[in-house]
């Protein structure tokens, strides 16, 4: 890939290119072509860790004010359905919704984090990307398997539709980027 494609991925996804034998010009090992394919596998596998996060972080905030709630705070429950905005008079709906929790005692299960996936390396290997990461799920697989699969009837070159070539090595290319 060229260095200022491969620049522009490293520093947009840095969470993902943070470990330290990430170099430019050696880290992504494939053409331009898959150029869009990479940048929505990690797009999507960063929205998914970050998203995973933010739930816990809710599902924290909101088990901690209902057992304020359940030890006769009721407030940090009122607070916690303002969503953060603070106001004067609480609406009726807060306080029916906060008092129906603590008489339920509904707390939501913690699930955990997936872990900040951090990656190895992306290549082309037998005309197909692959991508060798660490942490993430099964969700984080699966669009790594999916941005596998767009990528082997991708070409390399032109990032048009492509058909897989032999020639020497196996390559995905258009029918005018094989022509060239």
């Amino acid at each position: 890939m060229s260095p200022e494609l491969e620049s522009n991925l490293i520093t947009k996804y840095h969470k993902i290119f943070s470990s330290s034998h990430c170099s430019i010009g050696f880290f992504i090992e494939c053409e331009d072509g898959w150029f869009n394919i990479i940048d929505r596998m990690l797009s999507s596998i960063q929205e998914h860790v970050e998203s995973s996060r933010n739930q816990r972080a809710r599902d924290l905030r909101y088990n901690r004010a209902l057992k304020a709630g359940l030890a006769g705070k009721p407030e940090y429950l009122y607070h916690y359905f303002q969503f953060g905005v603070k106001t004067y008079k609480v609406d009726p709906w807060v306080v029916d919704r906060a008092n129906r929790d603590i008489r339920n005692a509904t707390f939501r299960p913690l699930k955990e984090c997936v872990q900040q996936v951090r990656a190895d390396q992306i290549k082309e290997k037998f005309g197909t990307l692959r991508f060798y990461y660490q942490g993430g799920d099964d969700y984080v697989a699966g669009i790594v398997s999916l941005a596998e699969s767009i990528s082997n009837v991708t070409c390399e070159r032109c990032g048009g539709p492509g058909k897989k070539t032999r020639s020497g090595w196996i390559k995905v290319l258009c029918d005018a980027c094989k022509a060239k």
